[in-house]
């Protein structure tokens, strides 16, 4: 038998540990790349430590630093404690959503956490040459115990001890600040993906792929997809395939890329996630079966991830006006509505002609000269909106109106067509009777 790495029922949906879905993380991209055949519950831990790292994350950006994390380690106020080339992250059980009986499977989580390996290269000034090193991640966890509880009385508990709460892991400084580091950019997606998910595919793809998420698709080539996936493993110097779990396509696909799309497109449709992927398989020569050379993901938003791409575009165009135009708080507010009511792409459409007029035109005050332009060309807008849902007011007004001449039979429909040309011929007492006349008659083709 494969040795799968088989879906988890670590936590259940509905676990009262679980923690909503409404918060997005920055990741570093190195750190979604890192390979291997991971279960949820490491998932779990790997996911906390980037939430511990969020702020220091936003400094570094603040800052525009894009090297590693922990450059310059002891100058700076960490959510890890060090202690010489160590790192060491807390993390609460309660934040890994794992209630008492589930503690066997966390144990045996840590455990494998230690085998995960980081591949890096780096000059040796002995020998003068760069050196290929391979580090363990992880260099240590521990899970703290107490005999004693809070008031100082002996624990109640066959074994005599209990957990204190959280879980240590240790982390060697230089491997962290290689897997960690910003210099390949960050990605942003919801936290606490791995909490709602029956495969352990599925957090994996759906953090990896959030990098490319604006791009809509992007291809991988096979076999570093599945040397990713922890499922297939080269030996030191990548010349020959040591270990391939699944040969075929047909097996991958079904144990690797269907779990995870399937799920991911369910939870998207319920909007618990905001994007969901299909894919393709990419062959040589127009072949069509077999192992294909690439996989081609393409990532679709659900209505979650809508509502976020607007927020987030909206965001950008707000930081845009304001380093190009120092627009304030209440130019934003006028802007605001025009977003509301109007497509995004029609307002920045008119943003980038005032843009060039600046450019022609060079204004003294580039703010009030571009609010002035955008302003008039808002009001003029809005009374055209407001024009175009009044006249959709009287044409609902109408198909009403018609649909109930209509069900009332043909001596009905035909009398209220009467009317109308009625009307439109002059009928001051049919005019009354149908005050908007000139839109129904145009609506009915009356002439």
């Amino acid at each position: 038998m494969k040795d799968m790495n088989l879906p988890s029922n670590a936590v259940s949906t509905d676990n009262e540990l679980m923690l909503e879905l409404n918060e997005y993380v920055k990741n570093p991209v190195l750190f979604t790349q890192v390979s291997g055949n991971f279960s949820l519950m490491q998932l779990k831990i790997m996911e906390s430590i980037i939430y511990q790292l969020q702020d220091h994350i936003n400094y570094r950006l603040s800052k525009r630093s894009f090297g590693p994390l922990f450059a310059n380690v002891l100058d700076e106020d960490l959510p890890a404690v060090q202690n010489g080339d160590l790192l060491t992250f807390q993390i609460p059980l309660a934040d890994l959503g794992v209630p008492r009986q589930k503690y066997g499977e966390l144990d045996t989580a840590c455990e494998a956490l230690m085998t995960m390996k980081n591949t890096f290269y780096e000059y040796d000034p002995v020998q003068k040459q760069e050196m290929r090193v391979i580090k363990n991640i992880f260099h240590e966890v521990r899970v703290p115990t107490t005999t004693v509880t809070a008031d100082g009385t002996p624990q109640n508990f066959a074994s005599g001890k209990r957990r204190k709460g959280y879980i240590e892991i240790k982390m060697v400084t230089e491997c962290a600040s290689e897997i960690l580091s910003l210099r390949k950019g960050y990605t942003e997606h919801l936290f606490g993906v791995p909490r709602i998910c029956h495969s352990a595919r599925t957090p994996r793809l759906y953090n990896f792929l959030s990098a490319w998420r604006e791009k809509g698709e992007r291809p991988f080539a096979y076999n570093d997809l599945k040397e990713w996936f922890g499922v297939l493993r080269y030996n030191a110097s990548r010349t020959k395939i040591e270990k391939d779990q699944f040969v075929k396509f047909a097996e991958f696909k079904r144990y690797c890329l269907e779990p995870a799309q399937k799920e991911m497109k369910k939870l998207a449709e319920e909007g618990r996630l905001d994007f969901y992927f299909e894919y393709e398989p990419i062959y040589k020569h127009g072949k069509t079966r077999g192992n294909p050379q690439s996989i081609l993901f393409k990532i679709f938003d659900g209505p979650r991830g809508k509502v976020f791409t607007l927020k987030k575009r909206k965001d950008q165009l707000y930081s845009w006006l304001i380093s190009n135009w120092q627009i304030t708080p209440e130019d934003w507010e006028i802007i605001g509505k025009y977003v509301g009511l109007f497509p995004l792409t029609e307002v920045e459409s008119r943003i980038e002609e005032i843009e060039n007029q600046i450019r022609i035109n060079k204004p003294e005050n580039i703010r009030s000269y571009a609010m002035k332009i955008l302003t008039k060309w808002g009001n003029q807008r809005m009374k055209d909106y407001e024009a175009f849902t009044a006249r959709e007011r009287q044409r609902e007004e109408q198909e009403k109106l018609f649909s109930q001449h209509s069900m009332s039979g043909k001596a009905g429909h035909d009398e209220y067509l009467a009317d109308l040309r009625a009307a439109f011929d002059g009928d001051p007492e049919k005019r009354m009777k149908y005050p908007n006349w000139e839109f129904l008659c145009q609506m009915r083709g009356i002439k």
